[in-house]
């Protein structure tokens, strides 16, 4: 799969099936908090990239880096939060020191820029439950 658009195909296709039941473009702006349109047009391809690629990996149960990038796994592993919803996976880390040391665990188990892109996925992640929280 060498596109998001492919790649995200995939893994509405995969989630479908692993729970039993359609997961529709709806269901996935939903849980991602985006519109269907957006969803729409990133499976169509006419559009090649999104802000909330993050949360709408994690509403998938796909690694973010595989979705956006297409390198790795697409998999999560357990400790990564494989199947949780995104407002679950978000609020992993309430304090700096929690924060800390799940930045510094994807540090050590991640290559170069996957490194990279992990901690600063956790990082918009955790914005983001801040600003949820605030709200």
């Amino acid at each position: 799969m060498n596109t998001l658009k492919e790649r995200l195909t995939w893994a509405r296709a995969q989630k479908t099936e692993r729970d039993q039941h359609e997961f529709t473009q709806q269901d996935l702006a939903d849980k991602a908090g985006v519109s269907q349109g957006s969803i729409g047009h990133l499976e169509s391809g006419r559009t090649k990239t999104s802000r909330r690629l993050t949360a709408i990996a994690h509403a998938l149960g796909v690694d973010p880096v595989w979705l956006a990038e297409g390198k790795g796994s697409p998999f999560l592993t357990a400790d990564e939060g494989a199947g949780q919803k995104s407002d679950e996976m978000e609020l992993k880390c309430e304090t700096a020191d929690e924060m800390r040391m799940l930045i510094a665990y994807r540090l050590a188990n991640k290559p170069g820029r996957m490194a990279f892109n992990a901690v600063a996925n956790t990082v918009y992640s955790l914005i983001e439950a801040d600003r949820k929280k605030q709200a």
